[in-house]
């Protein structure tokens, strides 16, 4: 179910990221890189849309618990972006730009959805 959320959650907002060209296909470390990245400011949104200050102390336990995966994530996707001609810097950036128009192109509802699936994560 954790990794079924978690799916759901990145693949949501990797979408049009994806569409652009094909990615390659990523490390179990390099997911949870893409994770951490894409979950920091999915909880700030989540922070403010439900008035709830736990979203950023449940990233930051959550953080804490797959510090080894997200820092080993780290360094294979730099040299995976960078094989694939890219710079780190601008993925990382398409990225929290994916997250913060899927955030904006959504209604209450889904923001809401988001929100419960994140904290479940979190919490599991």
């Amino acid at each position: 179910m954790k990794s079924l959320l978690a799916i759901i959650l990145v693949a949501s907002t990797f979408q049009t990221i994806a569409a652009e060209k094909v990615q390659p296909s990523y490390s179990a470390d390099e997911m949870v890189f893409i994770q951490s990245v894409m979950y920091q400011p999915l909880a700030k949104f989540c922070n403010r849309e439900n008035s709830d200050l736990s979203f950023q102390g449940d990233f930051k336990s959550w953080q804490k618990k797959n510090q080894t995966s997200i820092n080993h994530g780290a360094e294979d996707f730099a040299l995976t972006v960078e094989e694939g001609g890219q710079r780190v810097e601008r993925v990382i950036k398409m990225l929290i730009h994916q997250v913060e128009a899927d955030w904006g192109g959504s209604t209450v509802d889904n923001r809401s959805e988001k929100c419960q699936q994140l904290k479940q994560l979190f919490n599991s």
